[in-house]
């Protein structure tokens, strides 16, 4: 372990010696779990277990990395009731299916290593799947978050695509291809109802696509129920550091249409395949040529590109970097690239280019609304971590 994350491990370790202070307004966080399945990120799951012991949440870690978290974190967190770490280097779905026994709430939902979530949003979240029968998530309103290379973090708009978005039909079959045709990011990171989560994922199977395992769950979500969004922002979703690659897992290079197309991965494709075909026979009550044809017409959907990012539209200028960096990824400079974005010069530059093209969030207006204490919260839990 280098200096920095032994710096980090015990300034974590001062806080969580502290008596927590929660609080009370948040208290009805004490009804969801939050599962966080990571790889090879102990630095930011540190600072989240910092950031979320202010709140009476639950949280189970389910680390894949080659190597445990450091001893002395999970030597703490064996003291703290509501908060579970567990070392598994297993795949993602293998991880989250095994949390999920541990679940004792009404509501479960799933959390990236990095990123954070707002207490106010995730309650209004809560309170709308309590008062509805047919939906089985709601997701809340986004906003993105980076640091400069001097440290400072910053808030700029993200998630407009998910304002007043909903996938709802009385018919499984016909969320299925609302949700899919008119596709949102929205069900990755929302609240469940703890009973559909399981039913969701206690089939899902890892590939090397991990774009491929996102339309899966959201395809088994609208097959389970509808998803509702709110007005209030919950997810505050970083951009401070790219996926990591996973042997198990694969890596975002592998896109959905190329892992689908491609012969390298036609038994991972088969399986798939297999998977949703029963899925929709035992749910929807059809016959197996029905839910081939199904099965077809969704890929179809994401194959033609139904995908509706959450970002806003890139400037010509970033347009023709990301159109650059596709050519780059056939020919040995995208190793060359792959190294220098992680040099300081690499780092400064990056900076550079996505606070010139962002509309930066006004801090001050920004924490005057009524959540603005808890944006406060997450700068200064990430402004703590990167100084």
């Amino acid at each position: 372990m280098n200096n920095k994350s032994t710096d980090l491990v015990e300034l974590a370790l001062v806080h969580l010696a502290q008596p927590a202070r929660h609080i009370k307004q948040f208290d009805g966080l004490s009804n969801l779990t939050i599962i966080m399945p990571t790889f090879k990120r102990h630095d930011y799951v540190i600072r989240l277990i910092v950031y979320l012991s202010a709140f009476k949440v639950n949280l189970i870690i389910v680390d894949g990395s080659p190597e445990a978290i450091d001893h002395r974190i999970s030597s703490a967190l064996a003291s703290m009731p509501r908060f579970r770490y567990h070392h598994r280097a297993t795949s993602m779905p293998e991880r989250i299916q095994f949390a999920n026994q541990f679940v004792k709430t009404e509501f479960v939902m799933l959390m990236a290593d990095d990123d954070f979530y707002l207490p106010t949003g995730l309650l209004s979240a809560m309170t709308m799947l309590e008062s509805t029968s047919t939906a089985v998530a709601c997701m809340g309103q986004s906003i993105g978050l980076d640091v400069e290379s001097s440290g400072v973090a910053y808030f700029f708009p993200y998630g407009e695509s998910l304002q007043n978005y909903s996938v709802q039909h009385d018919k499984p079959i016909e969320r299925i291809r609302i949700g899919i045709r008119n596709y949102r990011s929205a069900a990755s990171y929302a609240v469940f109802k703890t009973h559909g989560f399981t039913n969701i994922w206690k089939d899902i199977e890892s590939s090397l696509c991990p774009e491929h395992l996102e339309y899966e769950h959201a395809i088994r979500t609208y097959l389970e129920g509808g998803l509702l969004t709110v007005s209030e922002t919950y997810w505050v979703r970083s951009f401070e550091c790219d996926p990591v690659a996973s042997v198990i897992d694969g890596n975002r290079a592998t896109d959905f249409t190329t892992w689908y197309t491609s012969a390298d991965f036609v038994e991972e494709k088969n399986k798939f395949r297999v998977r949703l075909k029963n899925a929709f026979i035992q749910r929807l009550k059809i016959s197996d040529m029905q839910a081939d044809k199904l099965f077809l017409e969704i890929c179809g959907y994401i194959i033609s590109g139904c995908h509706t990012g959450l970002a806003g539209k890139p400037s010509p200028f970033i347009r023709r970097l990301l159109q650059a960096k596709l050519k780059l990824n056939d020919t040995f400079l995208a190793e060359v690239w792959a190294y220098l974005r992680l040099t300081m010069i690499g780092v400064k530059l990056r900076n550079y280019v996505m606070v010139r093209d962002r509309k930066i969030l006004d801090k001050a207006r920004l924490c005057k609304t009524a959540e603005g204490s808890e944006y406060l919260s997450v700068l200064s839990c990430v402004e703590v971590y990167k100084s």
